[in-house]
């Protein structure tokens, strides 16, 4: 929603508001005189103090370097009253003092474990002594953060790198140049969601000094060697939008926020720690300025910043942005359009809003276990019924609108997505495009091209395993220049009269009758479920013992489907061999090329990336990719079915609007 009441609602405070986390956070800023944690008797009789910490304090802390080479002191004095078993519990702070944090879940999570095993004797006392004494070093010297800098002194440290003001200062001359048809749209800075954003009723990014940031999300395996286990790691970043394109993505001007460790990506509760800090600094960005001097005039500039989109793929962006997935019963970030209408193009579904995101997040916090959670996730929010969200903790920043900086990243859903699924799932892997035939065709067309400078020249053996995975760049060159003059020529040498393609109509033939069969037996199922439905609610509701009995009735699914393939069908020999059909016979693949058809579905592909894909877009243009992308998804679903539509076909519907 628009209305301000989403934009100022801030629902009821969570327990789980206050949840601290680990891994950014310096243990320097909360330190706390830890207590003394005596372990059992070891095989020479004695015992061995170590260093713990209340479940009330943040972190474990430890003394310094040197103290631990050195070992706890024999002045430290022992309960009197030991039995020699481990507690189950670490003590807890006396009344008096004052509540502090609770300790986060992983650390919570290694402490149990210690004790249990501690206790059960598979971890000896010397071992865990050297463990928690290691523990506490990383912690005092601030070795376990997420990040290596405070986002804040890293982005007073780029400003204040000669050349990065004036290269700001220019780009904003550059857009809002006299002369620029207000039609045309080039950056960032002319999207609504960076004029509209105000502070106090003012304006926060008209001005010179305001900061606008994106954050970014990806993860990556680290280990590219053939047989290593699977690992994988990730890096949080933000990069300054003020910046021009060229400069913004460089790796000295981007913010790293944090590293996530491996070996797997994190869920949505753990991002959202990583991100915790981060959203912190971002809050008091917002409200108070920082002092950054200009090496270029030497004058002091005041500067605040604020988040203005989230740019991620798919997976990232659902995660944090607190969105189900793309796997889930409604998989858009920007409305509520779920798996079964994902072919559907022409229609327009209800749309998200921040102000019920806010209440479903404080809903899906306060379940009791994942179960009810993914559940949760299932529903469609409702009145008096939240459902379909996540918690982020971007909602917690006042100016925050997920709708809306929440964007869909045009090179994963377009040019990985869009343009790698029409070559390598249809053409390639369905035998459109063979090796030693048309790839190869293909091939040397792609080889005679004269490709201009800035664009990525696809790589030799396309289609096959040689060539690896294509990357966004060319993807983009291969749809953009190529493949709109290759496949219509490829396209052409068909013989129509051909054995191939008479086998091919003919395997369409029993294609269409095996799916118009299965759709007639899935109406009658419904029918039969609705009828035992009816039956099972009067059987309960019966009160003799002849009601209770079952009754024998026949099938209406059978009638159905038999009356309908006897009216419907005289080729009784089709549809016998019907069930038989098998799309993963290679044989057959060849033969499901559409080629006729297809050839227009690639120019309207073309033609909308052409327009909603450039550097410099103009809002007929957007209209018009829109219309292009709509016509060819509709394509899509009639050549290949509705069964091989992916959410990236839906998302791919929102990008002209959120570039406007």
């Amino acid at each position: 929603s628009d209305s301000n009441v989403d934009v100022k609602t801030n629902a009821e405070c969570s327990a789980l508001d206050g949840l601290y986390s680990i891994s950014p956070v310096s243990s320097q800023e909360l330190l706390v005189e830890p207590e003394v944690l005596v372990l059992p008797l070891d095989d020479s009789g004695s015992r061995s103090p170590v260093t713990a910490v209340p479940q009330e304090n943040p972190v474990l802390q430890g003394g310094t370097h040197s103290d631990l080479e050195a070992g706890i002191t024999p002045s430290q004095q022992l309960p009197t009253d030991l039995t020699g078993e481990l507690p189950n519990t670490l003590p807890t702070a006396s009344p008096e003092s004052e509540p502090s944090k609770s300790l986060p879940d992983a650390l919570r999570a290694l402490q149990e474990w210690i004790l249990s095993h501690t206790s059960t004797g598979d971890l000896t006392v010397d071992a865990a002594n050297l463990f928690l004494q290691t523990l506490n070093f990383c912690l005092e010297g601030d070795l376990l953060r997420c990040g290596a800098e405070k986002n804040s002194e890293q982005l007073k440290a780029i400003l204040s790198r000669p050349g990065i003001w004036k290269a700001i200062d220019e780009h904003r001359q550059h857009l809002q140049q006299e002369g620029r048809a207000p039609e045309t749209l080039e950056d960032i800075q002319h999207r609504n969601v960076w004029i509209n954003l105000t502070k106090e009723g003012q304006p926060f990014l008209d001005g010179t000094n305001n900061i606008g940031l994106i954050l970014m999300c990806d993860w990556f395996q680290p280990n590219s060697c053939q047989g290593t286990p699977s690992y994988s790691t990730g890096v949080i970043s933000l990069c300054i939008a003020n910046l021009p394109p060229h400069l913004r993505v460089q790796p000295e001007n981007k913010i790293v926020v944090g590293v996530t460790p491996g070996p797997h990506e994190p869920n949505v509760d753990t991002i959202n720690n990583f991100l915790e800090p981060m959203v912190h600094k971002l809050m008091l960005l917002w409200d108070e300025s920082i002092s950054i001097d200009n090496p270029d005039n030497s004058i002091a500039r005041d500067v605040c910043a604020a988040l203005v989109a989230c740019a991620c793929n798919s997976p990232a962006t659902c995660k944090v942005g607190g969105f189900p997935g793309t796997g889930g019963t409604y998989p858009c970030t920007a409305c509520w359009v779920s798996h079964k209408e994902l072919h559907i193009f022409d229609q327009k579904f209800p749309q998200r809003t921040q102000h019920k995101h806010k209440i479903a997040a404080k809903a899906y916090s306060k379940l009791p276990n994942k179960a009810q959670q993914q559940k949760f996730l299932t529903n469609k929010f409702e009145q008096g019924r939240p459902g379909g969200y996540q918690p982020s903790i971007l909602l917690n920043l006042p100016y925050w609108n997920p709708k809306k900086m929440v964007i869909i990243n045009p090179m994963h859903c377009l040019f990985l997505g869009l343009v790698d699924w029409q070559f390598h799932t249809i053409w390639v892997e369905m035998k459109h495009l063979c090796p030693g035939k048309e790839l190869n065709e293909l091939q040397e067309m792609v080889q005679s091209t004269l490709w201009p400078q800035h664009c990525g020249r696809p790589p030799n053996g396309l289609g096959t395993s040689s060539a690896g995975s294509l990357t966004a760049n060319p993807l983009r060159s291969l749809i953009t220049i190529d493949l709109p003059l290759a496949i219509p020529v490829l396209w052409d040498k068909v013989d129509i009269g051909s054995t191939d393609q008479q086998a091919h109509k003919e395997w369409a033939r029993r294609k269409q009758i095996q799916e118009k069969k299965q759709a007639e037996t899935q109406k009658g199922n419904k029918i039969t479920q609705a009828a035992a439905k009816a039956q099972h609610a009067q059987d309960n509701a019966a009160t003799t013992l002849q009601a209770t009995q079952k009754r024998p009735w026949k099938s209406n699914a059978t009638q159905l489907t038999h009356i309908s393939n006897s009216d419907k069908y005289s080729d009784t020999k089709a549809l016998a061999n019907a069930t038989q059909v098998r799309e993963d016979d290679a044989s057959k693949q060849g033969y499901l090329s559409w080629r006729l058809e297809d050839d227009e579905g690639i120019l309207l592909l073309a033609s909308a990336i052409k327009l909603l894909g450039s550097q410099t877009v103009t809002k007929d243009g957007i209209k018009e990719g829109e219309k292009f992308l709509t016509k060819y998804l509709d394509k899509c679903t009639q050549l290949q079915g509705a069964a091989c539509i992916h959410p990236n076909h839906h998302i791919s519907t929102h990008i002209s609007k959120q570039l406007s």
